[in-house]
């Protein structure tokens, strides 16, 4: 009885089966089907990073091997897909020698990467920007750092070059929450944040991307026509995004009300939104590197009093310069104009340029309190080895800083 019911039933599925194949074809075509973990790829692939056994070929630098996945890397970057899926590539693959003697031992290919002076001096955003991508995709900390310390020295030419408009979201995102970008003013972020939301390439997700990346913009380090021009810019206008906007801008407001009277209401702002960049305006003094006439030599120069940003220059302080073989040793000292409330909270940040304007070195002093008994002290080291003749000229920035 049972054999028969599993018959019957059989039979019946097979009928079913027949009818279903005699529908229109139209009603079978399948829909295409779109992914939209993209932003999720590289983070799930992660945790294969550097697996010999989920990976399928090995990148040799030097003398460090590195398993990747091919399709990771020709997706992150140009280079690697030419060199990875492009027969017209010149390298040869060699393939990598099996330890284990089985046979049945799959071998990977092995490529070779060769590092110029070049490269590890990375003094072009440009070898950066290729390289910053693929070595997050591999975890290689260290290159991932040396990658976004050049891109940081050198952001004012990426915001003004094409391929700002085509960089994704979550390198914007990186970008801007680096204190250490050297660049004009806050103000040039904004306006290349402005350019970059305006782009065909993010018109889809602009709102999304507005409401992500505006509060990285440290708007208190504006100047006030600056937070005025915010005001009346096309974005403030935007009815979704204008709420945001007003609440970052009455926060810079508020630090410009109550950072003058830190002592007295005892109030902080030492949250990154608060504090200064490398912002190219706070130079003080430009020093010609060759120029041996600076050794020993005291410049009075002047900055703004407080933390707070403003037009006026009133605080004095005084550089002398020093130097022994490749290292510069900087004093600075302030005057009494410089002080509130008896003291100035400063961090230095010494920005070394070559002749053609890239940056190439850029250091920070600890952040001191100074005052009329005491002074900061900080030094640099430009090593012959990155091509000292190349450095030019070393701007001095004085950074005021809240409490």
């Amino acid at each position: 009885m049972a054999a028969s019911e599993s018959t019957s039933g059989s039979s019946q599925a097979t009928h079913s089966h027949e009818e279903a194949s005699a529908e229109p074809t139209e009603q079978a075509t399948c829909q295409p089907r779109v992914l939209k973990d993209e932003s999720n790829f590289i983070q799930n692939v992660g945790q294969f990073y550097n697996t010999q056994d989920m990976s399928d070929v090995i990148l040799k630098i030097g003398e460090e091997k590195y398993y990747g996945h091919k399709f990771v890397l020709a997706k992150s970057s140009e280079v690697f897909r030419t060199m990875l899926y492009s027969q017209s590539w010149t390298q040869r693959v060699a393939s990598a020698a099996g330890d284990s003697g089985d046979p049945n031992h799959f071998s990977l290919p092995e490529i070779e990467l060769e590092e110029t002076e070049e490269c590890r001096r990375s003094p072009l955003v440009q070898n950066a920007l290729h390289w910053y991508s693929w070595s997050k995709a591999l975890h290689m900390d260290e290159l991932i750092e040396q990658c976004s310390r050049t891109i940081a020295w050198n952001a004012e030419p990426l915001l003004a070059s094409s391929e700002w408009h085509n960089m994704d979201a979550d390198f914007v995102n990186d970008l801007l929450r680096n204190g250490d970008l050297v660049v004009p003013r806050e103000d040039t972020l904004f306006k290349g944040l402005l350019q970059w939301l305006d782009s065909e390439e993010h018109a889809e997700d602009y709102l999304q991307h507005a409401k992500r990346l505006l509060p990285l913009i440290r708007f208190p380090q504006m100047q006030v026509h600056e937070l005025y021009a915010v005001e009346q810019c096309e974005l403030y206008q935007n009815e979704e995004i204008r709420p945001l906007l007003e609440q970052l801008i009455n926060k810079a407001y508020r630090f410009r009300s109550l950072c003058p009277q830190q002592t007295e209401i005892d109030v902080s702002f030492t949250d990154d939104f608060y504090l200064p960049r490398n912002y190219l305006d706070l130079t003080v003094d430009t020093v010609r590197m060759q120029n041996t006439l600076r050794f020993g030599i005291q410049v009075d120069v002047r900055t703004y009093v407080g933390p707070v940003p403003s037009m006026s220059r009133d605080g004095e302080w005084k550089i002398t310069y020093r130097k022994s073989n490749d290292t510069w040793t900087l004093q600075i000292y302030c005057h009494e104009s410089a002080l509130v409330g008896g003291e100035a909270r400063v961090q230095a940040a010494l920005i070394i340029t070559t002749q053609e304007g890239s940056v190439v070195q850029v250091e920070e002093s600890d952040v001191t309190v100074c005052s009329r008994g005491n002074h900061l002290t900080m030094s640099i080291t430009v090593p012959s080895a990155s091509g000292q003749e190349s450095c030019k000229t070393m701007a001095v920035l004085m950074k005021p800083l809240p409490r």
